[in-house]
């Protein structure tokens, strides 16, 4: 199946390719393999890609995703695409979703982020690394996949990275499985008396097509190649569910209704979506995080501060101590991995005559160090007598950056995230380019 924009170019999304759909999908790209799918034009113009975002730190932007009460909520819609930043309700591209995940990892704002699925499933090329590095991004902030309706085939093995799957009672889960459909019109072509000739160097060369019947060494490599993806998505799923290999081999791509799903291990609970979504909320506001407890709760008063003076600067002793605090309260791990991040933060090449802007963004929960040194890099150096003077530039950075993370304001009330493709604009500017960027 090709789908044509507008302006004429031809794009290959289904036609002897491995697919991971379940077999509604599958019928529906079959029944339309030969029409034009057509996208709007305008969002097809705006399928581009987020990049240089750490550039631009200074920068006042739009989150892509929608933000409720510290939750990112990325959609997961459609047939799901490789290599394509499209974000909408029909079609949604793994680079999309990639670049969507990675800015709420660093957003200091977002304590959670949830996958909204509703889909039959997509390519599997660019699948397995999407999943496998939301998988090995675990931990760095709770995730959750609501499942609504749809998680199936390639969609269901997105919805495995998350920690926990919830799923709407009317919904279903499953389809593990592979599959591609090779067209032969070579009978056709001979009822109608025509001959297609076809001059081959290498004998694999245009092999499978649609002109000539499929030969068995052929439908061997195929099978071949399929079961292959096919090990690899048992084993995916597996790895993410904590489930026996075999026991996910054993449900032959078959899809499953919310409680089946969770009798398998294929999902965690039966909710309403909405319900989910408020739950997760609740449950990450109530949470202590490491973050939050250390860093925001309290000011740390400067050593040299005077009565009534605001803080400027913060002593690594009271930072240790903060830290201290927090592992005899029993956050260990997360004490641990705290105290890492305030050390690379103070002790970075760019803290060097900043010392209490550093101290200001180590306070920040979620900062990293590799955004810290970017702001504090373009921050004028100051005396240790008067570096409380840079503070004004400090605050005019956290807030271009929405506290450091690279984002600014949310999409604000009545934002539809989910009406085609999800364009919002950059209107700041950056220290190297004076020139409005769009993203």
């Amino acid at each position: 199946m090709t789908e044509q924009g507008d302006g004429g170019d031809l794009r290959l999304v289904y036609y002897n390719q491995p697919l991971m759909v379940s077999d509604d999908v599958a019928r529906y790209l079959q029944a339309n393999s030969h029409v034009a799918m057509k996208r709007n034009s305008a969002d097809a113009a705006q399928e581009v890609a987020l990049i240089d975002f750490d550039s631009v730190l200074q920068s006042e932007q739009r989150r892509p995703y929608r933000l409720e009460n510290g939750v990112a909520i990325i959609t997961i819609k459609g047939s799901l695409e490789h290599d394509s930043h499209y974000y909408g309700n029909y079609w949604t591209g793994y680079n999309a979703l990639r670049t969507r995940y990675d800015m709420a990892l660093k957003d200091p704002a977002v304590k959670g982020i949830a996958f909204l699925v509703n889909s039959g499933g997509g390519m599997v090329s660019g699948n397995f690394d999407l999943v496998d590095h939301i998988y090995k991004h675990r931990g760095d902030k709770p995730t959750l996949a609501i499942v609504d309706e749809h998680a199936y085939s390639a969609a269901y093995s997105l919805a495995s990275a998350a920690e926990r799957i919830e799923i709407a009672r009317t919904g279903g889960a499953g389809s593990i499985g592979v599959q591609t459909v090779h067209y032969d019109f070579s009978r056709a072509l001979d009822s109608d008396g025509i001959t297609a000739t076809i001059f081959r160097a290498g004998k694999h060369k245009a092999k499978p097509n649609m002109l000539e019947a499929l030969d068995a060494a052929t439908i061997d490599r195929i099978q071949g190649s399929i079961e292959h993806t096919n090990d690899i998505f048992i084993a995916t799923v597996a790895r993410n569910r904590g489930l026996n290999s075999d026991d996910v081999r054993n449900t032959e791509a078959a899809t499953f209704g919310a409680e089946e799903a969770i009798e398998l291990g294929l999902a965690d609970a039966v909710q309403a979506p909405l319900e989910a979504l408020e739950a997760f909320k609740r449950e990450l506001s109530s949470s202590t995080m490491i973050g939050a407890t250390v860093m925001t709760t309290e000011t740390l008063p400067a050593a040299n501060a005077q009565p009534g003076q605001a803080a400027t600067t913060h002593t690594q002793a009271q930072l240790d101590t903060a830290a201290a605090d927090a592992k005899a309260a029993g956050i260990e791990q997360g004490a641990s991995t705290e105290r890492e991040r305030i050390f690379a933060i103070l002790d970075c090449e760019q803290a060097t005559g900043r010392a209490a802007s550093a101290a200001h963004l180590a306070k920040q929960p979620g900062m990293t160090a590799e955004t810290a040194a970017e702001i504090l890099g373009g921050l004028p150096e100051t005396a240790a007598s008067t570096e409380s003077a840079g503070s004004d530039a400090l605050d005019q950075a956290m807030a271009l950056t929405g506290g450091g993370a690279g984002v600014g304001a949310g999409e604000g009330e009545g934002a539809d995230a989910g009406d085609g493709f999800d364009a919002f604009a950059m209107l700041g500017k950056s220290q190297q380019n004076q020139q409005p960027r769009r993203y």
